[in-house]
């Protein structure tokens, strides 16, 4: 009975140290399914640009020859929604579906970290949060950089008295899109780690039974998506 209530105790200290990160909690808290939650959040990001080109009044779509077609800034601004989208819903897709896959290997008899599986079910501790906030920071810098190198010259110029409300749009965009992919790599890094030291030296391969391996296979092939 004590033993009983001692894992229930260090179960609960694990589930009070862990916290979703808000892009996770969001997805959570959404109504929708994952890719239609990643799609409204690309809907909602590039609504924002024609808001914000209304306000300049600056066209959306221009005439070139007899075909018409988005301006330059808008096309950018729909890739920029849409890298919005598959960042939130690839996230999310792959946390839910390596987390039943691990399961199932657990199931099967491979040696799964409960760690491993609390960071997917109950969201990863401070540390590891702290630590994809760090990535986060550095993500602003090269965010930075990349934007007064490659775009800025094409006439988005970074200035506080002469700038329009859609300049500020792909300043703001650019640099929060940085923080993602760098908070995201900062995730992804740890859960592959985590994923390593469960297959180290716990793997038996049965050549005959390898049909248990599946879940493995998806697991790493979904760590291509991002």
């Amino acid at each position: 009975m004590s033993e009983a209530v001692e894992i229930d105790s260090a179960t609960t200290e694990t589930r009070t140290d862990r916290r979703f990160s808000w892009e996770t909690a969001l997805m959570r808290a959404s109504p929708l399914n994952v890719w239609m939650s990643a799609a409204l959040i690309a809907v909602l990001v590039f609504s924002s640009f024609i808001i914000c080109i209304w306000w300049n009044e600056l066209p959306l779509i221009i005439v070139e020859g007899d075909d018409a077609t988005l301006t330059a800034d808008a096309w950018t601004a729909l890739c920029m929604a849409l890298l919005w989208g598959t960042i939130f819903g690839v996230a999310e897709y792959s946390r839910l579906t390596n987390l039943a896959d691990l399961r199932g290997l657990k199931a099967s008899g491979l040696a799964v970290e409960e760690s491993h599986l609390a960071g997917l079910a109950f969201g990863p501790t401070k540390q590891t949060r702290a630590k994809a906030m760090r990535y986060g920071l550095l993500g602003i810098f090269v965010g930075a950089v990349f934007y007064n190198l490659v775009y800025q010259p094409d006439g988005h110029p970074v200035n506080p008295f002469n700038a329009t409300l859609t300049n500020y749009w792909f300043i703001l965009m650019t640099l929060a899109l940085f923080v993602q992919i760098f908070r995201n790599v900062s995730y992804s890094r740890g859960d592959t780690i985590s994923l390593l030291r469960n297959l180290d030296h716990r793997l038996e391969i049965d050549f005959f039974d390898i049909g248990k391996l599946d879940g493995l296979g998806r697991i790493a092939l979904r760590r291509a998506l991002p």
